[in-house]
């Protein structure tokens, strides 16, 4: 039996950051997807083309900003229970981001790449084939 591991959907409007992200997870073994902003995530989920276990993003992006797509997700029932982890420059408001999005966890940048493992890998455990 090989240790397979869920997906991940990374909505991030730097390339760079979402390139990067993606890189290391996948080196760890998970399926990736990404979005560069809020909107484009929202289509691939409400379509059925991407179904992560969860979900990291920034805040603070173009067209669907990280606050508006968390509303959304909560809107919908089966999207409102994928964890959300944000990882955005959010330190010097962070009570307050805290209260309002109610995520998972939250990743300061830059981030820590051990520390996205870390939180990744208790939201989204291995599983058995």
């Amino acid at each position: 039996m090989s240790n397979l591991r869920r997906s991940v959907l990374i909505v991030e409007d730097d390339p760079d950051i979402r390139a990067s992200f993606r890189a290391v997870l996948e080196k760890e073994g998970y399926a990736v997807d990404d979005a560069e902003h809020g909107r484009a995530a929202l289509d691939m989920l409400e379509a059925g083309r991407c179904q992560p276990a969860v979900i990291v993003s920034d805040l603070e992006m173009p067209v669907m900003d990280g606050w508006q797509l968390r509303k959304a997700l909560r809107a919908n029932p089966r999207l409102a229970r994928i964890p959300l982890v944000i990882a955005s420059t959010i330190s010097s408001r962070l009570g307050r981001v805290r209260a309002r999005l109610s995520a998972a966890a939250y990743l300061c940048k830059p981030v820590d790449i051990s520390e996205l493992l870390r939180v990744v890998d208790r939201l989204a455990p291995s599983y058995a084939r």
